[in-house]
């Protein structure tokens, strides 16, 4: 419900209003059968050596129960194919589970796991009846919080020690590619480098302002390839008069930077001159507020 609006009459002595109500209904999405989304399983668990055993065994079994129902029938590959899957996809959604959350990968199981009580806790709070179960609860709540966040600082300094000496170990070998990739994560420097611009013939152009141009010419061509027709070369664009295009605007960016320039120049000027003239009048104020001090003088002396 949006709104609601009551409407009634001054010259109607009854006690019966008309109510209007401004509602909006939002239809129940239905999926459409055989539409899924995949889900990823957690891969993080088989980290720990007590869960990957447990997956072993689990699997192990699924298959040995797949291979003894496997040895008194003929079978195909697809139906061996079918059956290996679904003893894989099994085992994993029974003991791995799929991923709900997404998680710094230099964080472990035991982590997670105070993460998952944390988050039990935390529930445990909102359906606490009493208030000595909520105080309880959130005592809980607030040492399980400590563990996580103690766990999970642990986990990092762990995770930067080993990108240290991967880093180290990776500039005694020479090795400057992983030096480099190590570093980076080191610094949490994300940011692509920015790509270099390169002049007419390949050759690398430094200058910001040689940069700026050569970059406005990149984009004005493909217009003008466009404009022209399907030429491919670039070069074999050339004017009336036998100049080549790109040429052409090379020179009217260098006329253009001349007379940006000039203006530059010129309004450097026009603000010197500004300030002379703010200089001018304040000493023209200064000599107008001496004569006034002095005009009792020159009268009283006139007298």
């Amino acid at each position: 419900m949006e709104d609601v609006i009551i409407k009634k009459r001054a010259d109607t002595a009854s006690d019966r209003h008309l109510l209007v109500a401004k509602m909006e209904l939002k239809l129940k999405k239905s999926w459409t059968t055989g539409w899924t989304i995949s889900q990823k399983f957690n891969t993080t668990f088989p980290q720990d050596a007590d869960k990957l055993s447990k997956f072993k065994l689990a699997l192990s079994n699924k298959f040995q129960a797949f291979h003894d129902l496997l040895n008194g029938e003929r079978t195909t590959m697809d139906s061996n194919w079918i059956g290996i899957k679904e003893a894989i996809t099994s085992t994993c959604h029974e003991v791995l589970g799929h991923k709900k959350h997404h998680h710094k990968d230099w964080i472990t199981v035991d982590t997670l796991d105070k993460i998952q009580e944390r988050r039990n806790k935390k529930a445990t709070i909102s359906t606490s009846r009493t208030r000595a179960e909520k105080v309880k609860a959130h005592a809980e709540y607030t040492e399980v919080n400590k563990q996580m966040k103690s766990s999970i600082r642990t986990d990092k300094r762990k995770y930067v020690e080993d990108l240290a000496t991967t880093a180290e170990k990776a500039a005694r070998e020479g090795n400057m590619r992983q030096l480099y990739d190590t570093t980076k994560k080191l610094s949490g420097n994300r940011r692509k480098p920015g790509r270099s611009v390169k002049g007419k013939e390949g050759e690398g152009i430094n200058n910001t302002e040689e940069q700026r141009n050569r970059k406005m010419i990149c984009d004005v061509m493909p217009t003008i390839n466009e404009d022209i027709g399907s030429q491919g070369d670039r070069d074999s664009l050339v004017s009336a008069d036998g100049t080549n295009v790109e040429d052409m605007l090379l020179s009217m960016l260098d006329e253009r930077d001349r007379l940006m320039e000039g203006l530059r120049e010129s309004q450097e000027q026009v603000n010197e001159t500004r300030t002379r003239l703010n200089e001018v009048e304040r000493e023209r104020d200064k000599l107008h507020a001496q004569l006034s001090a002095k005009m009792p003088q020159v009268c009283s002396l006139q007298q």
